[in-house]
């Protein structure tokens, strides 16, 4: 359950910290895309070393650490994409403590890397997130996407 809503400057703090850290992460994947690997070791380093990213619903695969998840998108989407653009939204932010649940609507768009000049595809959905709170700040333990899209391109 949420601490008391807009009573404290640390919660507000932290509810802005878990803003931003979702925004690096949309950024470093969509750089994964025209990057690799120097945009994967950065968004590796948003995660704990036992990170658990579920894409069953979208890539039918499940993540867990942190080399797997950097060598998915330094590797994997490099290879596959030309282009990627992230979008998040609506953010519903839980804080206890030192742990913290989040959802947000997403909007991406993509190009595959065997046709980049391809209208992008289109995907609706959700991320539902887990954070931990370190020495270093919030560090996402857990990310599962809910993809929605129906039958956009």
């Amino acid at each position: 359950m949420n601490e008391t809503i807009g009573t404290t400057d640390a919660w507000l703090r932290d509810i802005e910290l878990l803003k931003q850290h979702k925004a690096r992460y949309g950024d470093c994947a969509d750089r994964c895309a025209t990057q690799g690997m120097p945009a994967a070791d950065e968004l590796a380093q948003l995660f704990t070393e036992d990170a658990v990213l579920d894409f069953r619903e979208l890539f039918g695969q499940v993540l867990t650490g942190r080399s797997e998840i950097r060598h998915h998108f330094g590797v994997n989407i490099y290879a596959d994409r030309a282009w990627m653009w992230h979008s998040f939204s609506n953010p519903i932010i839980e804080i206890s403590g030192d742990r913290a649940r989040a959802r947000w609507l997403l909007y991406a768009m993509t190009t595959p890397a065997s046709d980049p000049d391809a209208p992008p595809s289109v995907v609706y959905g959700r991320y539902d997130d887990e954070y931990v709170r370190s020495g270093s700040g919030w560090l996402q333990t857990r990310l599962k996407i809910l993809h929605e899209t129906r039958g956009a391109r």
